[in-house]
């Protein structure tokens, strides 16, 4: 490997080029390119702004010597100006519009770039939220929802914020240093000279003196945020635990710890990135006194000397904040490299397939010789089983028997180690579009209830709002009357995670969620276990009802009230299973 080829590699600014390109897709490829252009421009936009501010000075030292330029003496000759003064006011005009000009040109462009961050941020972060909502159940459950949170919203933020606007702004001042650095070259080279032995041992010098600790601190940062915010939700949603137990202290102390150690690396963070720029700085002004003493001392043409003062010092106006900008975009991608860890099976091109609206009706479900292991063990065993249109399956077990399992594989979230799950008699690992899913509706215990109304949590992101068939199937679930007898009806809002109604209205709207959403197969997962018994005798008649009208369940239950209308009974229990009627199971379990 040839010696360029390792400083490429190495060196943060071509290896976060490398890392965008991968990560970037043809669109952000191609708008990525647009912004640098727009940028660009305003850089050289810039640069022809700064170039007048030497006219201005040389009109303040002798106007003669403006008209000295042939470009400009041509102007003013073609224009027959009547004196030296209106030219000079003419000419002054002129800059200033063409300095309101560049400014808004440059907010213009602003915008843009801002935009274009804004994009490349939504983008990722949906493309993110894709991906974890197909992503596997078990997965799932290994991850930590802080993590989840920080992979959707903070990482999208920290690659815009902190790599790739950085890395547009320390091209686009790359190029304009080497554009001012050789018109100064055509000038005087002493002054290039000048600025490129007092910027870069400084420079070099505070890039290596600052990457390693800002990459340290950032890295902190991105692991402790998790933790700050996972003692917020825990205190949240413990709320009532925290209270009766007397544990606000531990919680406070708890959250205290972990904010103070993001704020700790947060702060040297800060300081570590000021640092480099007073160090340029510092250096700058210690030259730029020797240059004046030396002036001072030993120059005997003092006009000369003025000039070409001046004009490295206009120079260094310039160049000192595009210097600083470039160190700290330099440092800001040696701090975050690691997000491109974090994000490298991120993929722009996610294809988001919608299930289709026409499906085959259900005529039947069957198990085949289904296994499954955990950590070697097998918690389901070639278990066998027909589920027909109509049917009411209960499975029982000891808690750990695998009933939950055997659900989840029902319903595609868990892959068997054998066996298949025949829907229609179509193998449902070979329905690519999932299409089967829409005639399954599934009530877990804790019914998940979205922060907002009756009928968003009913109708749970379905746009397509069918007044006669809500009222019909409120009926069906006996949860009408409640509904009411709100003021808002339908509008009423049910508080965070249902906080504003009881269980047992959460459970029928977790049914009726289900049957809005036109389910075939409903499947009720220990849904009646914490309902006090009036309630679980209504839920019960009214799975009843369902059942005889056709709908097909699956009742995972230890309760024999609910069992008592099943056709099926399938008992698990240390990896082994058996398949009854609900007499012979009642008898057998007396």
């Amino acid at each position: 490997m040839t010696a360029i080829k390792k400083f490429l590699i190495k060196n943060i600014y071509f290896s976060t080029a490398r890392n965008i390109i991968f990560l970037f897709d043809g669109d952000l490829k191609k708008k990525s390119t647009i912004i640098t252009f727009l940028v660009l421009s305003n850089v050289l936009i810039d640069l022809v702004g700064l170039s007048l501010i030497f006219p201005i000075i040389l009109i303040a030292l002798d106007i003669d010597i403006l008209l000295s330029n042939i470009y400009i003496l041509h102007f003013y000759n073609y224009f027959e100006f009547s004196s030296k003064k209106t030219f000079l006011l003419v000419f002054v005009v002129l800059i200033f519009i063409f300095f309101f000009l560049k400014n808004l040109l440059s907010i213009y462009i602003n915008k843009k770039q801002i935009n274009f961050g804004l994009y490349v941020c939504e983008k990722f972060s949906l493309n993110e939220f894709r991906l974890f909502s197909n992503e596997n159940l078990l997965k799932v459950k290994k991850i930590k929802s802080t993590l989840v949170e920080r992979n959707i919203v903070t990482i999208p933020y920290f690659l815009v914020v902190f790599i790739v606007q950085p890395f547009i702004l320390i091209t686009t001042e790359l190029i304009m240093s080497f554009i001012l650095l050789f018109s100064l070259i055509i000038y005087d080279w002493k002054i290039v000279a000048l600025i490129f032995f007092s910027i870069t041992p400084p420079f070099i010098f505070a890039y290596f003196f600052a990457k390693n600790k800002l990459e340290y601190f950032s890295r902190n940062i991105i692991e402790i945020t998790p933790k700050v915010n996972q003692w917020i939700y825990q205190s949240f949603f413990g709320f009532i635990d925290m209270k009766i137990l007397g544990r606000e202290n531990f919680f406070y102390e708890k959250f205290k710890i972990n904010l103070r150690k993001k704020n700790y690396n947060f702060g040297w963070q800060s300081l570590y990135k000021t640092i480099p720029v007073k160090i340029i700085e510092v250096s700058i002004v210690f030259l730029l006194i020797i240059i004046i003493m030396y002036g001072f001392f030993f120059v005997e043409n003092r006009t000369n000397f003025s000039v070409f003062l001046t004009i490295f010092s206009v120079s260094l106006f310039r160049i000192i904040p595009l210097v600083n900008r470039i160190i700290q975009s330099v440092l800001l991608l040696k701090g975050y490299e690691y997000v491109f860890e974090i994000i490298n099976n991120i993929s722009p091109h996610f294809k988001n397939e919608n299930l289709p609206n026409n499906i085959e009706k259900f005529k039947s479900l069957k198990l085949k010789n289904l296994v499954f292991r955990y950590d070697k063990t097998n918690i389901i065993d070639n278990l066998s089983v027909n589920i027909s249109r109509g049917d009411c399956i209960g499975i029982v077990g000891e808690s750990g028997s695998g009933k939950t399992t055997l659900v989840n594989i029902i319903l595609g979230f868990l892959k068997p180690n054998n066996g298949k799950v025949l829907y229609n008699d179509e193998d449902i690992e070979l329905i690519t579009s999932r299409s089967w899913l829409k005639s399954i509706g599934y009530v877990q215990q804790g019914v998940y209830i979205i922060d907002g109304t009756i009928k968003e949590n009913i109708l749970f992101g379905n746009t397509k709002l069918d007044l006669e068939k809500l009222d019909a199937i409120c009926k069906e679930v006996n949860i009408y009357e409640f509904i009411n007898q709100q003021d808002n009806k339908y509008d009423t809002k049910i508080g965070e995670l249902g906080s504003m109604i009881s269980g047992g209205q959460k459970q029928r709207i977790g049914i009726a969620r289900a049957l809005y959403n036109n389910c075939e197969i409903l499947v009720l997962d220990e849904s009646t276990n914490s309902l006090d018994e009036k309630t679980e005798k209504e839920i019960i008649n009214s799975l009843k009802t369902l059942n005889n009208n056709g709908l097909t369940l699956i009742i995972i239950a230890h309760n024999n009230k609910v069992l008592s209308f099943c056709n099926k009974i399938i008992k698990l229990g240390k990896g082994k299973f058996e398949v009854s009627t609900y007499e012979k199971y009642f008898h057998k379990n007396q």
